[in-house]
């Protein structure tokens, strides 16, 4: 069984799995949504400055799902910042 999953596919999968941590947890939820685009980023950095010296025979859709992967919790992010007006109730107990 050959399963393959498309880019939108991938982007919905991402959007109900980040929208579920932050039904569960703002706390995390946000910290979440922080640190995956960072490190998603530095992971396609990497790739891109690897495929420029050496060009190899990544499928182009490899780049964007990391791109995907970076917009998507970013996306979330801005919803949620945008459905409490900027204000966070955990940040209050600190």
């Amino acid at each position: 069984m050959n399963f393959r999953i498309g880019l939108i596919e991938f982007i919905l999968i991402q959007l109900i799995v980040y929208t579920a941590i932050w039904m569960l947890s703002e706390y995390i939820g946000f910290f979440i949504t922080l640190t995956f685009p960072v490190l998603v980023t530095a992971v396609l950095l990497i790739s891109l400055i690897a495929e420029w010296i050496e060009p190899s025979r990544v499928p182009r859709l490899f780049f964007k799902f990391l791109f995907a992967a970076i917009l998507t919790p970013l996306i979330v992010l801005a919803f949620f910042t945008a459905l409490h007006n900027g204000h966070w109730g955990w940040m209050d107990q600190l």
